[in-house]
């Protein structure tokens, strides 16, 4: 089934406007909002490529269940993964580096140190250096050392 070049012209149209609105939906700053716009009109955005432009109604029946199969896999996926990589740490693997950047920045933001200066240290010396800023009065506070640069 051929269709004419008004009927992608119009469809084009259609995906220009749902672009619009999925990148002004999100500025208003209600998450539901931004949900419908960012999943919401993706998912109808697909539908309508994969419909008018890749004809896949038209192909064997075949390609219409691989296709389902992949995205229930990949979705799938998703499910068992996201829990645990969206946090800072899993059951076998801990992100330093976050942790690392998230404490650089509540010091810097408490005014206790420079972020750049934060950065260059290691996070054992952030957390040191963290936890001896939490020292009983009178006791003695280290100074951040000063990062390390190799010798050329």
């Amino acid at each position: 089934m051929a269709h004419s070049k008004d009927h992608y012209i119009k469809i084009w149209g259609v995906l220009i406007v749902l672009l619009i609105i999925s990148v002004i939906g999100p500025e208003i700053g209600v998450l539901w909002i931004t949900l419908i716009t960012a999943f919401g009109i993706a998912g109808v955005k697909a539908y309508l490529v994969i419909v008018h432009f890749m004809h896949l109604p038209l192909d064997k029946k075949f390609c219409t269940y691989l296709l389902v199969t992949c995205m229930a896999f990949m979705l799938l996926f998703f499910a068992f993964v996201a829990p645990d990589i969206m946090n800072h740490e899993g059951r076998n693997w801990v992100n330093t580096a976050a942790k690392h950047e998230v404490k650089c920045a509540n010091l810097a933001h408490d005014k206790k140190i420079e972020k750049d200066a934060c950065k260059k240290m290691t996070y054992p010396e952030v957390v040191a250096f963290s936890k001896s800023l939490k020292a009983p009065k009178g006791a003695k506070r280290p100074a951040p050392k000063a990062p390390k640069t190799p010798k050329h």
